[in-house]
């Protein structure tokens, strides 16, 4: 296991849409959801506050697949 970077922050939908599109590619994906953390220790927090993470070794491939999925949207 490497190191994980942040490929794409966004609504939980949206994150996790993209989650399972590089799962499809064997991309190992990690959701960060800063949003459901803060909800769970009573803060706020902004909606589009969920971040994609995949290992740096799958960085270009995962950024691949992202840039296609915001070409088609």
């Amino acid at each position: 296991m490497g190191t994980y970077k942040r490929v794409f922050t966004g609504s939980s939908i949206t994150v996790r849409l993209l989650s399972d599109l590089l799962e499809r590619k064997q991309i190992d994906t990690i959701i960060k959801d800063n949003e459901e953390s803060a909800r769970l220790a009573g803060f706020g927090s902004y909606r589009e506050n969920v971040e994609l993470l995949v290992d740096e070794y799958d960085l270009r491939k995962a950024t691949a697949v992202i840039a296609s999925f915001q070409e088609g949207v």
